[in-house]
């Protein structure tokens, strides 16, 4: 891939300007979105570990003859 540098007078008109502002506009929706579906993804997955452990604390307590629901939701 050839890469091209623009003349430097480009570089500085208004309508270059444009085009770089909707680019870091977009680059930085573009975070935004993947850092919130990963921290939907740590939620999730911490949500899930808790019903787990829940889960087997329950069976354990439960064979060991305490209240088995008072540990499942």
């Amino acid at each position: 891939m050839v890469l091209e540098v623009a003349p430097r007078e480009w570089i500085w008109s208004p309508k270059y300007q444009k085009v770089i502002q909707r680019l870091s506009k977009s680059v930085d929706a573009t975070a935004e979105a993947a850092n919130h579906i990963h921290q939907n993804q740590i939620e999730i997955s911490s949500y899930r570990n808790q019903k787990v452990l829940e889960k087997y604390a329950g069976e354990y307590l439960g064979s060991t003859g305490h209240d088995r629901k008072k540990w499942q939701s």
